[in-house]
């Protein structure tokens, strides 16, 4: 049994590291301190997850308010080619109809004309 005497010895002769006041004290604060730069780096961490969580639920609910929008965009479009054609067509339509009307004007003006020639004729002949 004599190594277990050997080791109680060398155990008894090994004396517990000494604290002082002051470095239980400065340990103490700076174990709170990291303790609370964890908590705050912690709470910060869980932060940008809910912000980018929340980015993320925007982007989601934006993308088919963007869609409805070039949707409208793209209605609005094509009305506004049908509405500037059909001016056009009308622009032309009354166009047309001037043009015809100084025609049938012209060719009243002429069988105006015709119908005094045949009454003066019909007078000398009368």
């Amino acid at each position: 049994g004599g190594t277990i005497d050997h080791q109680q010895q060398q155990h008894h002769q090994q004396q517990p590291p000494s604290f002082s006041q002051e470095s239980i004290e400065s340990t103490t604060s700076s174990t709170v301190d990291g303790m609370v730069l964890q908590s705050r780096l912690t709470a910060m961490q869980r932060r940008i997850e809910n912000l980018e969580r929340e980015k993320m639920d925007l982007a989601m609910s934006k993308a088919p308010l963007e869609a409805r929008i070039r949707q409208k965009e793209d209605a609005w479009i094509k009305e506004r080619e049908r509405l500037l054609s059909e001016i056009n067509n009308f622009q032309d339509l009354a166009r047309e109809t001037d043009e015809r009307y100084r025609e049938l004007e012209m060719k009243n003006e002429a069988l105006v004309e015709e119908t005094m020639k045949l009454r003066l004729e019909a007078r000398a002949l009368g």
